[in-house]
């Protein structure tokens, strides 16, 4: 569904990994790379539900018990992703 040619299906589609990264955040990592893409697409729907999504994932790993390696790592790539959605 991020590969959808229609906007409103890919704002649904990030809203919804939005609710899922509250649960397991570790199957978001597999999408991030075209979450990193669509952050450059200039829709404020697009950036608003990307944020969401960044902020649920980083609140996820400070929950989760992962090395501090790992954290940082994620912690890095979703703030990038933020920065440029917003």
């Amino acid at each position: 569904m991020l590969h959808s040619t229609n906007s409103i299906t890919r704002i649904h589609s990030i809203a919804i990994l939005a609710k899922l990264a509250l649960i397991d955040f570790v199957l978001m990592e597999s999408v991030l790379p075209q979450i990193h893409l669509l952050a450059n697409e200039y829709n404020w729907e697009m950036s608003a539900q990307i944020i969401i999504l960044c902020a649920n994932i980083l609140e996820c790993i400070n929950e989760k018990p992962l090395s501090e390696e790992q954290k940082k790592e994620t912690n890095i790539d979703v703030e990038k992703i933020a920065q440029e959605a917003f």
